[in-house]
């Protein structure tokens, strides 16, 4: 019987700063005179992984990035640009946050992300994020075998079908999840019958680990 893995994004490899790091480096890169960091631009961002509970269309390639031009703007308004540059610096997020350099590989995740796969469990990317997470990834030498991403899904995690979805695709193959975040990749998993390893600590987690080197002894044979 084939075998999946559903991988979280976060336990192999995270931009710094997520989309609000990619605008922070657009905003720098543009030199309009006021810089501002992640930390300060994201509690403007209103992104779609914010509102899990919205199913949206599919915003495939620069769908997405175009449908929330707006939405980076309007972060960069709040912090002092005017709106004719803040729509221009928001134009040029993409290219930055697909940078590859601009991401950080986790400690013992590619040696882990090849065991697991050496011992027959074929690994799926379920994220929550823009289009060009598994091209970024792929980048940084993790490749799927298929990819879910909220961008094309419609479903941002922990919304169940989000699983659902891959559920369906696997059509009878045995799955096992692993993430970071119970709430978001280990308990919707089990709601959708896919069984789960947090790479954490939560009470309700049936097997967890400290880091991601463990997720092999965790898996079934």
């Amino acid at each position: 019987m084939t075998r999946y893995l559903l991988w979280a994004p976060g336990i192999l490899a995270r931009r710094e700063g997520g989309v609000a790091g990619a605008l922070a480096d657009a905003l720098s890169v543009a030199a309009v005179g006021t810089a501002s960091t992640a930390a300060e631009l994201r509690p403007d961002l209103d992104l779609p992984w914010d509102h899990p509970e919205r199913p949206h269309a599919d915003w495939p390639g620069e769908r997405w990035w175009t449908e929330h031009r707006g939405v980076f703007a309007d972060a960069l308004t709040a912090v002092g640009i005017d709106r004719r540059r803040a729509d221009a610096v928001a134009g040029e997020v993409r290219e930055h946050y697909a940078d590859p350099d601009r991401w950080t590989v986790a400690e013992g995740a590619p040696e882990t992300f090849d065991r697991v796969a050496d011992r027959g469990w074929e690994p799926v990317l379920v994220a929550n994020g823009p289009p060009e997470v598994p091209e970024v990834l792929a980048a940084l030498g993790f490749e799927f075998a298929e990819a879910f991403v909220s961008a094309e899904t419609g479903f941002e995690k922990p919304h169940v079908r989000a699983f659902e979805t891959v559920v369906e695709w696997a059509d009878g193959a045995r799955l096992w999840a692993v993430g970071e975040n119970y709430e978001r990749d280990v308990a919707p998993a089990r709601r959708a019958g896919v069984p789960g390893i947090l790479v954490g600590d939560h009470p309700d987690a049936d097997r967890s680990c400290a880091d991601v080197t463990g997720v092999p002894g965790l898996l079934p044979e």
